[in-house]
C-alpha cells in the first residue's frame, strides 16, 4: 500500500519552478529486489531545489534514513546523505540477488555522505563508514573488492579463496571520495 498526498502550486509545463510539498508512506518499495519496508518520505520544492528526505524506513531489519537535495540551476547542485542502523546482514544477502549464495550473520551499520558543487562527476566529493559484526563476514562482496583492489593480482596468486574461509567476525572500515578516487 502506498499514500500519497501532494500540494503544487504552479505549472506543470514548468514543473522545475512548481512549489510542492507532501509526503509518501508505503507498507513496502522494491529498488532492483531490494524490499524497503514502513517508508515514510518527505518531498519539497521550491525556488528551483527538490529536497527528499527518507524520515523512516526499514531495510534488511535496519532504520534507513536520509535525505537527498538537488539545486537545479546553470550549475546543478546535489547532496547525498544515508544512514543505516544494525541492517541483519542474512537479511540483506537473501534481498541482494548479487549475495544470495553467498551465507552470511550478524549486523551492519553504514553511512555516506556525497556533495557535488559542480558540473560533472569530478567535482563531486564524500565520505563515510561502514562497520559489520557477526559470522562468515568474507562472504561480503564489498570485503572480496577491497581485498582485490589493495592487493591486486598478488591476491589472485595467493589462492584469493582464502579469505572466504578466514574467520572475520568485525569489520569497519572509513572512506573519501575526491577526483572520482575512493580513498
Amino acid at each position: 500500500t502506498v499514500a500519497v498526498q501532494l500540494r503544487a502550486h504552479g505549472s506543470w509545463a514548468a514543473w522545475r519552478e512548481i512549489e510542492l510539498s507532501g509526503v509518501l508512506q508505503a507498507e513496502e518499495i522494491r529498488l532492483r529486489a531490494i524490499p524497503l519496508r514502513q517508508m515514510l518520505v518527505e518531498l519539497q520544492q521550491q525556488q528551483r531545489a527538490l529536497s527528499i528526505r527518507l524520515l523512516r524506513s526499514t531495510l534488511a531489519g535496519g532504520r534507513l534514513a536520509g535525505q537527498y537535495i538537488l539545486k537545479d540551476g546553470e550549475r546543478p547542485q546535489y547532496l547525498l546523505d544515508l544512514d543505516l542502523t544494525n541492517a541483519d546482514l542474512a537479511q540483506l544477502a537473501l534481498a541482494v540477488p548479487a549475495w544470495r549464495d553467498r551465507p552470511m550473520q550478524g549486523e551492519a551499520s553504514a553511512s555516506a555522505h556525497l556533495l557535488n558543487l559542480g558540473p560533472t562527476r569530478a567535482t563531486m566529493t564524500g565520505k563515510g563508514w561502514v562497520h559489520a559484526a557477526g559470522q562468515q563476514l568474507g562472504n561480503l562482496p564489498l570485503l572480496d573488492r577491497l581485498m582485490r583492489g589493495m592487493f591486486g593480482v598478488l591476491a589472485d596468486r595467493l589462492g584469493f579463496s582464502a579469505f572466504r574461509t578466514a574467520t572475520i567476525t568485525e569489520v569497519a572500515g572509513q572512506w573519501t571520495l575526491t577526483q572520482e578516487r575512493v580513498v
